[in-house]
């Protein structure tokens, strides 16, 4: 084992391109400070994947409390199939309507060193979230061979992070998607709306954080509404208007006082 160090923190994607540069097996493995492998995890995923003449090899995670250590269950509850996914499988098995945990972004596959060599791709290093899906459509662009194996051999903490850390992270997620946008130019029709719609979900939750919070900041709030289709954010913004008067006149009837005026 050879520690690499830094001065400073400079971020996961930092990180991992150091190691990269470093690395000199066959196969890379990605291992998160606060995670953990199941026994015999890597023999599985390495005769896998030279089995399959992967370039990339993902399985499932398990969750675990970061705090407690109780169990929270599986991150990828889809079958679906196994590969080669292309980035359109991707984006299905990404998409920002899972939930959070659930998203293929969260994935640890092993990866072929000789791959990266060949290709150059590293990780976006100013990019503090988002920065690994971002990483694994990039190889998949540029013909990267990536598979997925069900079995869950990766122990994920799961930590649950404050408002202004989501507010922030999704800020990320924006920009690593814009990316993908930028990467996948050349790809098929149905590969680019499926990034434009992503692009809306991921930009309509930046909005809905920043108005939602505390401290309300109004410039930014509208600086992100601008980047939204006009008529998705009326559509948005009314049904949850709906929802929220719904929800106030139930709560009227239930405690016997007259419905407040809308």
């Amino acid at each position: 084992m050879i520690p690499l160090r830094r001065a400073e923190n400079r971020g996961p994607a930092c990180a991992r391109n150091l190691a990269i540069a470093e690395a000199r097996g066959t196969w890379l493995a990605l291992l998160d400070a606060d995670d953990a492998f199941r026994p015999g995890r890597l023999i599985r995923l390495v005769a896998g994947a030279e089995e399959r003449g992967a370039d990339l090899l993902a399985d499932n995670l398990i969750l675990r409390d970061f705090v407690t250590g109780a169990p929270r269950g599986y991150a990828f509850s889809t079958v679906g199939a196994t590969g080669p996914l292309g980035v359109d499988d991707l984006l299905a098995r990404d998409s920002p309507t899972l939930p959070i945990h659930s998203r293929f972004g969260f994935a640890k596959p092993i990866i072929r060193g000789d791959f990266l060599r060949r290709t150059g791709i590293r990780y976006h290093e100013d990019i503090r979230a988002g920065s690994d899906f971002l990483f694994y459509c990039e190889c998949a662009l540029h013909g990267g061979r990536f598979h997925y194996d069900p079995y869950p051999g990766y122990i994920f903490a799961v930590r649950d992070g404050s408002v202004s850390n989501r507010r922030e992270l999704t800020r990320y997620h924006s920009l690593a998607n814009q990316r993908i946008l930028g990467l996948a130019q050349n790809s098929a029709p149905a590969v680019q709306r499926a990034l434009h719609r992503r692009q809306t979900l991921i930009d309509f939750d930046c909005f809905r954080i920043s108005v939602g919070t505390l401290r309300h900041d109004l410039t930014t709030s509208l600086s992100l509404a601008r980047c939204l289709p006009v008529p998705y954010l009326l559509r948005r913004v009314s049904r949850a208007a709906v929802r929220r008067l719904a929800s106030a006149i139930t709560s009227d009837e239930a405690s016997g006082d007259p419905p407040r005026p809308a």
